[in-house]
């Protein structure tokens, strides 16, 4: 994404500004040219690629967008869809590029590679389970031809990470250039190899693949380069299979700390108000909008007068959940077991993202909670005082094979931020 002081930003509103015009478009081609920047040679070749990226801005019906206009001959159509996916790639990440049909961008790109380009999973799994380093620089010759699509990348990335050793993944990254067309695929291997242990801070490759990201605006950039303090105690380990995950049930919490609270549901019974905000509530169930989670829930309430513990005030919330028929406990957690918990629920159901969008989207929904949602920031989330709860039970809504339920009071000790989530395992 070009950040809005950038030059890009600016190409780009003159771009969108005048939709079908090739004037800014080529003018934009001509200052990529001078930076040894890929796209430029597309755009001067095709500079209705930007009639495509407009309509898909500016749509209100996903799919009604022909991806390939009138014009390219049937010889220039591979180019042009290449290049169509190259200066996509830029807007993957623009703030609110299509509010109307957010995620029109990847949706758009899965289409293409359907139909039209992208290198098959086979040939990249070939290199996967190979030992050493050759097989790898194998595949980073095949990033450099035609990469497939975001979403493939991402678990490309995983794979990798899944059958290489710590050192082999730190030799690796120095492998990586500046292609933006691979860049998913370097964002997220340099999250896996940070899950799986690596402490890659000040060292240059992983560095200099940070910095790339925060130019784009790629929102891994905000995660740091190692495990922060509330990550080490058995959060983000190898895991490769998505059937079973070893999350500690609130019982089993319960008893290592020697209490288990009963809730007396009376909705409304505690003083206070609503208080929460859209853009609490998007970061809040940032861990569980992949998943395929049935019901999610996410709300903050002001409290009329501050409390010493979280778990006890629960139950006279006026939360959707509780009904007087049913059943509810709680018990205290802490940072640890609430990332823990966020970062196995984003992947939980076989249907979540890859490890490092896993990790993102447990610190998005921390920081939701904490009330810190922008910009993301883990190591100052890290330190954030607040006190956490873990809530089950069973209730008209609160029901179903799998149920998460998580409260955080906030530092001020009024502010009550809830998240619940139920699911089925089959």
């Amino acid at each position: 994404m070009a950040r809005e002081s950038t030059p890009e930003a600016a190409f780009h509103r003159a771009i969108f500004d005048r939709p079908g015009d090739p004037l800014p478009v080529l003018i934009y081609a001509d200052w990529l040219d001078e930076r040894g920047d890929p796209r430029g040679s597309y755009l001067r070749r095709f500079p209705g690629i930007y009639q495509v990226i407009a309509r898909l801005k500016t749509t209100g019906s996903p799919g009604s967008v022909p991806i390939v206009p009138a014009g390219p001959s049937e010889a220039d159509r591979p180019d042009f869809i290449y290049g169509l996916v190259l200066v996509m790639l830029e807007h993957r990440w623009d703030d609110g590029f299509n509010t109307a049909v957010p995620g029109i961008i990847d949706a758009t790109l899965s289409e293409i590679a359907r139909r039209y380009v992208g290198l098959s999973s086979r040939d990249f799994y070939e290199f996967m389970e190979e030992p050493g380093i050759a097989p790898l620089r194998s595949l980073v010759r095949l990033l450099r031809g035609r990469p497939p699509i975001p979403a493939d990348q991402a678990r490309f990335a995983e794979n990798v990470a899944e059958h290489r050793s710590g050192p082999e993944l730190e030799a690796f990254l120095d492998e990586a250039d500046e292609d933006p067309r691979s860049i998913e695929f370097w964002a997220c291997l340099l999250q896996e190899a940070v899950i799986r242990s690596a402490d890659l801070s000040g060292r240059t490759a992983p560095e200099a693949i940070r910095r790339r990201l925060r130019t784009r605006g790629h929102p891994l950039a905000s995660l740091p380069l190692r495990k922060l303090e509330p990550e080490l105690n058995g959060l983000l380990w190898l895991v490769n299979d998505r059937t079973w995950y070893d999350v500690p049930r609130l019982d089993e919490l319960a008893e290592s700390r020697q209490m288990l609270d009963p809730l007396s549901l009376s909705p409304g019974q505690v003083e206070g108000v609503e208080v929460t905000a859209s853009g609490e509530v998007d970061a809040m169930l940032s861990a569980f909008t992949e998943a395929g989670w049935f019901q999610t829930d996410a709300r903050v309430f002001r409290l009329a007068r501050a409390v010493d513990d979280v778990s006890s005030i629960l139950g006279g919330l006026a939360l959707p959940y509780w009904d007087a028929s049913g059943w509810a406990m709680a018990c205290g957690t802490d940072l640890s077991e609430v990332l823990r918990t966020l970062f196995f629920d984003a992947r939980a159901f076989q249907h979540g993202p890859t490890g490092a969008y896993a990790r993102l989207k447990a610190w998005q929904s921390v920081a939701g909670m904490v009330g810190q949602p922008i910009p993301l920031n883990p190591d100052e989330l890290a330190k954030t005082e607040c006190q956490w709860a873990a809530f089950d039970g069973q209730t008209g809504w609160f029901h179903g094979a799998r149920r998460v339920g998580l409260a955080c009071l906030r530092p001020d000790g009024r502010t009550v931020a809830v998240v619940a989530a139920i699911g089925n395992d089959d």
